[in-house]
């Protein structure tokens, strides 16, 4: 697969990895100290998701989007590592996944165009 579509597909997982870890955590019966994982989780899936609708459109703010998701996928990753729940460390990978995807990406793009 060529760098576009890695990213793609990274975030597509991560997405999905994401809203079903925030809602498996919800039905836990601890968790009071999952608030963050949650949180992040449901901000990580949301910002997967506009970062795949800005790339789909060629937007000029699909970098930025990608940016932001390379920032929240890390974070959502790192509380993700706290906690031994399935949906945790599914979630984790996904994140750590999406979090090289959109490194790799933006490396590429930042790249001079070679004449």
């Amino acid at each position: 697969m060529d760098v576009y579509s890695e990213l793609v597909d990274s975030l597509e997982k991560c997405d999905a990895a994401c809203n079903n870890c925030a809602i498996s955590s919800l039905d836990e019966d601890d968790r009071k100290p999952m608030s963050d994982c949650i949180k992040l989780s449901l901000e990580c899936a949301d910002v997967c998701h506009l970062a795949l609708r800005l790339l789909a459109r060629d937007s000029t703010h699909a970098v930025s989007a990608v940016k932001l998701c390379m920032t929240i996928c890390g974070e959502c990753a790192t509380e993700c590592e706290k906690f031994e729940y399935d949906q945790c460390r599914l979630s984790a990978r996904a994140c750590r996944r999406s979090e090289k995807q959109c490194s790799i990406y933006l490396e590429h793009v930042a790249e001079p165009v070679s004449i």
